[in-house]
């Protein structure tokens, strides 16, 4: 699940997700992400965004940034090298 919101926010999409199905992304609720844990949260968002669509714009150009500066090709390759050198030397 943390695979297609990743995906969904390369897509500079306004993500909604459950607490859980976002658990260890880092992401901000409200800022990068929507959180709702249940089906009334859910519609609640849904209609929220579609009513207010610079709302929805702007979290989607949020979650872009946030996806690009944590969990890039470039940025996930940075930290492997940090973890291999840190492995190196102890």
């Amino acid at each position: 699940i943390r695979t297609k919101i990743l995906y969904g926010m390369a897509q500079q999409l306004p993500i909604i997700s459950t607490e859980i199905g976002c658990e260890g992304l880092g992401s901000k609720n409200n800022e990068d992400i929507i959180i709702a844990n249940t089906p009334l949260e859910f519609k609640t968002q849904i209609l929220f965004l579609k009513e207010n669509q610079e709302i929805a714009n702007k979290i989607g150009e949020s979650s872009y940034k946030f996806a690009i500066e944590n969990f890039s090709q470039k940025k996930l390759s940075e930290k492997r090298l940090d973890l291999y050198k840190m492995l190196l030397n102890s």
